[in-house]
C-alpha cells in the first residue's frame, strides 16, 4: 500500500501486477483501477479508509494465493488495446499532439500597406489561432481601420490596444506577451506573410517540453512581394547541413553553433514559442534597434531545445523602413553586437572555436562602420566591453 498521494502510484501499481502482487485501490484516483478485477486486487470506495483497511486485512489474513489468481496479463492487454484505439481516433490524437493554444500578436505600426494580406494569412492558417492581439504604436495611417474592418468578419477572438505615443516594437512584444492568455505566442510582424501550414507546421514540436522555440525558413521579398532569396543559405554558413533537414536540438548547442555569431533566425515572423519570464532582460532590449529579437532568443532558450523546420513558410518584407536598411552602417549596429555578445557569456558556455568566431565578427563589423580606425582601436574597445562578463569557456 503506497501512502503518497504522487506519482509514483499508476507506476508502482503496474510493477505489483506484472509480478502477480494485488493491488488495492480508490475508486476515482487514477487510471489503474480500470486494471483492476477480482482475480488482481479490488477497488473500495473513494477515500474511504475503512474500506481500504478491511481490504488490506482480508489479503494479509488469508494464504498466499495461487499465482495464476494474480491475472494481470489479460486485463492489462485490453487496456492498452483501448489506448490504442483511442489514438486511433484522429480527433482525439490531434487534440492530444497537434492542437496547441497560440496567441499571435500583431505589432502596427504605419503599414496600411500589407496589413490585410498580414491578417488573412493569420486566419487562413489550417491551425487556427486561438486569440489575435493587435497593438497599434500610434500610427498615422489607415492601418487600424483596416484592421478592423477584417477582424469583424472572424470568428477568432481578438483584442486591439492602442497607443497614443510611440512606445517602440520591442515594448509591443512585452505588452503583447503580457496580455496573451496562451502558452505558444507567435509574433506575426504587420508587414509580413506566411504560407496556410506555418502554425500546422511549427505547434507539434511542442509537444516536447524541453522545446522552447520552434522556427522555419524564411524568405526575402520586396515590397511587391517577389521572392528575393532565402534565408537558408545565410544561416547554412554556420550550422553547415543542419538547416538542410529539420532538427530539434539544444540551446546551448544551436549558439555555439551560430546563434552567438549571427542572428540565425533573422525575422521574427517565423517564430513561435513557449511563454517564457522577460523581466530579466526587458529593459535590454526597450533600448535596441537591430539585435532586441536576437537578445530575446537568447533568454528564451536557456535550458531548453530549439526546433527547426526547412521549409520556408515564412515571408520577410524588405523595404526602405526596415530597420536594418536603417542602421546598418551606423555605429548602433557595432555597439548592439557586443551586447549581444555580452549576452551570450553571461547566459551559456561558449567553446573557444565559438569564441574566436565571435571576435572575427564583431571586427568584421568594426571595419565596416568604421573604416578609418584601426583594429588596434577595436581590441581595446572590444577587450574593454566584455572585460567585466564572467565567460564560460569550455575545451
Amino acid at each position: 500500500m503506497l501512502s503518497s498521494r504522487e506519482d509514483p502510484f499508476p507506476s508502482v501499481a503496474l510493477i505489483a501486477l506484472a509480478n502477480e502482487v494485488p493491488v488495492i485501490v480508490f475508486k476515482n484516483t487514477g487510471g489503474i483501477e480500470e486494471l483492476i478485477d477480482d482475480k488482481n486486487g479490488k477497488v473500495v470506495g473513494h477515500l474511504d479508509t475503512r474500506e481500504m483497511s478491511d481490504a488490506v486485512l482480508s489479503y494479509l489474513q488469508r494464504p498466499k494465493p495461487p499465482r495464476k489468481i494474480m491475472n494481470f496479463n489479460s486485463s492489462y492487454n485490453e487496456y492498452v488495446k483501448k489506448l490504442v484505439g483511442l489514438f486511433k481516433n484522429k480527433s482525439i490524437s490531434e487534440e492530444l499532439h497537434c492542437k496547441k493554444k497560440i496567441s499571435v500578436i500583431v505589432p502596427i505600426f504605419n503599414h496600411e500597406k500589407y496589413i490585410r494580406e498580414r491578417l488573412e494569412s493569420i486566419l487562413n492558417q489550417t491551425h487556427k489561432p486561438d486569440e489575435i492581439i493587435l497593438l497599434d504604436d500610434a500610427s498615422s495611417d489607415h492601418s487600424i481601420e483596416i484592421a478592423r474592418e477584417i477582424l469583424r468578419e472572424t470568428d477568432v477572438a481578438y483584442q486591439i490596444i492602442l497607443n497614443i505615443e510611440n512606445q517602440g516594437v520591442f515594448k509591443q512584444w512585452i505588452k503583447g506577451i503580457e496580455l496573451a492568455k496562451n502558452d505558444y505566442i507567435w509574433i506575426a510582424e504587420d508587414d509580413d506573410k506566411c504560407k496556410n501550414n506555418f502554425l500546422e507546421t511549427l505547434s507539434p514540436a511542442f509537444n516536447n517540453p524541453d522545446v522552447k522555440l520552434a522556427f522555419c525558413n524564411s524568405s526575402a521579398i520586396d515590397k511587391d512581394g517577389k521572392i528575393l532569396f532565402s534565408y537558408k543559405h545565410h544561416t547554412s554558413r554556420y550550422l553547415e547541413r543542419l538547416m538542410s533537414k529539420p532538427f530539434i536540438k539544444s540551446g546551448n548547442e544551436i549558439v555555439n553553433n551560430g546563434l552567438a555569431i549571427t542572428n540565425i533566425i533573422p525575422n521574427a515572423s517565423s517564430v513561435v514559442f513557449r511563454r517564457f519570464n522577460t523581466k530579466k532582460f526587458e529593459n535590454i532590449i526597450f533600448d535596441l534597434k537591430l539585435a532586441g529579437d536576437w537578445v530575446f532568443y537568447l533568454y528564451a532558450l536557456i535550458n531548453g531545445k530549439v526546433s527547426y523546420s526547412p521549409k520556408s513558410l515564412n515571408y520577410h518584407r524588405l523595404h526602405e523602413k526596415t530597420s536594418i536598411n536603417k542602421y546598418e552602417f551606423s555605429s548602433k549596429r557595432f555597439e548592439e553586437n557586443l551586447i549581444v555578445q555580452r549576452t551570450v557569456f553571461l547566459l551559456y558556455k561558449i567553446k573557444r572555436h565559438t569564441r574566436k568566431l565571435m571576435h572575427e565578427q564583431a571586427k568584421t563589423i568594426w571595419k565596416i562602420i568604421f573604416p578609418e580606425k584601426t583594429i588596434k582601436e577595436f581590441e581595446e574597445v572590444y577587450s574593454k566591453e566584455l572585460q567585466n562578463v564572467k565567460t564560460k569557456i569550455s575545451g
